[in-house]
């Protein structure tokens, strides 16, 4: 007896967002996300249509500005013609470094890294002696008017005793974001860095979020 094979299937269709400074802007028709090691800020690069843009948000908007942020969103929503943003996953969010502009093509092109990017590119030889964890992680996080989410881990002594960071290891100049590698690696072997999360068992700091 022949198996008989059914020809029906579900047949899901993945579909993107881009965010600009939050808002959802038309024209986009590529983009792509680079995940680097936990000492590299990942990366995006996003394309526009130039004509596709919106009157108020159109190239010489965007080419004027100073501080842009970009956030890109997959998924497969339940509504392929209308995806919803709590339907899709947040692959990144970041700062715009570079904006190029073809006038020939008529494109305009964001590219930039994630917000761990303004960790890497300040440097500090500041000594938190004996100071809590989660509070060296909010007070970097407020220097970039970002928001830590610290989550205090059971059984890592934060309740009632304090993690102590030794002065003399941090004397030299580092960057802010090899400060917060080497509490991850204190307070746990191996941490784990993610676009928009920085993971150890003591600390979570959840999308130090503008």
């Amino acid at each position: 007896m022949l198996n008989v094979v059914s020809m029906t299937g579900l047949v899901r269709q993945p579909r993107s967002l881009v965010r600009i400074n939050g808002t959802t802007l038309l024209g986009c028709f590529s983009w792509s996300v680079d995940n680097n090691s936990n000492y590299q800020a990942d990366t995006f690069r996003v394309t526009y249509a130039a004509k596709a843009l919106p009157a108020d948000r159109n190239a010489a908007w965007l080419t004027s500005q100073a501080d842009l942020s970009v956030e890109i969103m997959a998924g497969f929503p339940a509504d392929p013609n209308a995806p919803r943003p709590e339907e899709l996953q947040s692959l990144i969010i970041g700062r715009v470094d570079d904006v190029l502009y073809d006038t020939v093509q008529n494109t305009l092109e964001l590219s930039g890294r994630d917000y761990t990017s303004q960790f890497i590119d300040t440097k500090t030889s500041e000594a938190f002696k004996n100071q809590k964890i989660p509070w060296i992680v909010e007070t970097l996080a407020a220097r970039h008017n970002m928001t830590a989410n610290v989550v205090p881990q059971p059984g890592r002594g934060y309740a009632g005793s304090y993690y102590e960071i030794d002065s003399n290891r941090l004397t030299h100049e580092h960057t802010e974001w090899d400060l917060l590698t080497w509490i991850a690696n204190e307070a746990q072997p191996s941490p784990r860095t993610r676009i928009r999360r920085w993971d150890s068992s003591a600390v979570t700091t959840r999308r130090v979020t503008r």
